[in-house]
């Protein structure tokens, strides 16, 4: 803390008060760098292709029930006969069984193609992870090097404003400034020194924030370029852009998914047709006594008459959630259209707020080197100069987060519409 008193006992203490050190930077990145580093060692998008790989099992499942199934089979049977008839009194049968499924209410089809669309989505549903992914770290990434440069200013404003305590000492000695200047120089750095604390404590959070996000090291530097685009492309075309994006084109593979179990749901009431054969390998005793042919062949038909109304129920429940789909469907654009709108203007302003703010910072440093220089010769005051110098690095802190700002609005517009 500082200890106010005498002007020109204080201010060497001040002087003399170091910047405080910081840890040496382990591995400088760019945010490609730690995207990639994201998509190869967090667990979401793990579980996403997981999630793929059960669907697609689905898929297989479901066509594999449109196959003929071959089983092998065998039996040791007793037999009930009467005495002295001579008939065996047990048996064995083994067979091959072969069954070939022929007419199930187109179930079987519907059923494929469900699940088929089942599977799409969740492709694409793995796909809009990887573009979240890609925004979480953006703002991850940006949002660190936005916190680094606000230190870095505020050291900047530390450093000016002890140079200014230490002018004016030198000035106070010869009398040509006034005690009271000093106590102002002196206030203006315990503010900044509360400021830079401040700082301190937001990059501890960014940095935590970044190595979740990547699981990289916290105190990685940061190559922070990224190509931002001279001026959008209208509105109006970056809107066409809705159905192009994982999260829309999942939800109508959804969508086509409850249509095909609505199909799926209605062919219960339809009959079903199965081809079934066998041929034996060993059969003996009481089944063998009719026949003993080594195959047979069987043709059965079955014609549902009446389930208690759970046919017609499924079949409800599906025209419900087909319905359902419709309004998910809807709903995802209608998002979409809000995320991309949202993100256009955040970067079409931030594109232009960036350029003003740096003409501001320009002339606010040229301003507040030209008070530097009219102080000296007794033209403003003390007050004049800290002012310059506070506005100069506000707008410079600004500017600084402005441009991390947009970049993180750019990333955002690229996911919103798709693409990153």
């Amino acid at each position: 803390m500082l200890a106010f008193g005498t002007f020109g006992a204080v201010a060497p203490s001040l002087a003399a008060e170091p910047v405080v050190a910081r840890p040496a930077a382990v591995a400088a990145v760019s945010f490609s760098d730690a995207f990639r580093s994201a998509r190869e060692g967090t667990e979401p998008l793990k579980i996403q292709a997981e999630l793929t790989t059960q669907a697609e099992a689905r898929k297989a499942q479901a066509v594999g029930g449109i196959f003929p199934s071959v089983d092998l089979n065998g039996s040791y049977n007793l037999y009930d006969v009467a005495p002295g008839s001579g008939a065996a009194k047990n048996g064995s049968i083994v067979r091959l069984t072969a069954n070939q499924p022929i007419f199930r209410g187109l179930r079987e089809f519907s059923g494929v193609r469900q699940l088929s669309r089942v599977a799409d989505a969740q492709r694409l549903a793995e796909q809009n992870a990887a573009l979240e992914l890609y925004q979480t770290v953006g703002e991850a990434f940006f949002g660190l090097y936005a916190a680094e440069l606000d230190r870095r200013n505020l050291e900047r404003l530390l450093e000016l404003s002890i140079k200014r305590v230490d002018e004016i000492r030198s000035r106070v000695k010869i009398g040509r400034s006034r005690q009271s200047d000093g106590y102002s120089a002196e206030a203006q750095v315990a503010q900044v020194q509360a400021q830079v604390q401040a700082a301190e404590v937001t990059l501890d959070q960014a940095r935590d924030f970044f190595a979740q996000a990547t699981g990289l090291n916290r105190m990685s530097s940061l190559n922070a370029e990224l190509k931002l685009p001279v001026r959008l492309e209208p509105l109006a075309e970056t809107l066409k852009l809705i159905d192009r994006r994982p999260d829309v084109l999942a939800q109508k593979e959804l969508l086509a998914a409850a249509e095909a179990g609505t199909s799926l749901a209605w062919g219960g009431h339809l009959p079903s047709v199965d081809l079934t054969g066998n041929y034996y390998l060993h059969r003996t005793g009481a089944s063998a006594s009719s026949s003993n042919s080594k195959w047979d062949l069987s043709l059965g038909l079955t014609f549902p008459l009446f389930q208690g109304g759970a046919v017609q129920a499924q079949v409800r429940e599906s025209s419900s959630a087909e319905r359902q789909a419709v309004l998910a469907l809807d709903a995802a654009r209608r998002r979409a259209e809000r995320e991309i709108r949202s993100q256009y203007q955040a970067t079409e302003g931030g594109l232009l707020q960036v350029e003003f703010l740096r003409k501001a910072a320009d002339a606010a440093e040229k301003n507040y080197e030209a008070q530097v220089r009219d102080y000296r010769l007794g033209l403003v005051s003390n007050l004049d100069v800290l002012t310059s110098l506070n506005t100069y690095v506000d707008l410079k802190r600004q500017y600084d987060r402005a441009q991390s700002q947009v970049k993180i609005a750019w990333i955002g517009l690229q996911v919103a519409t798709g693409k990153n």
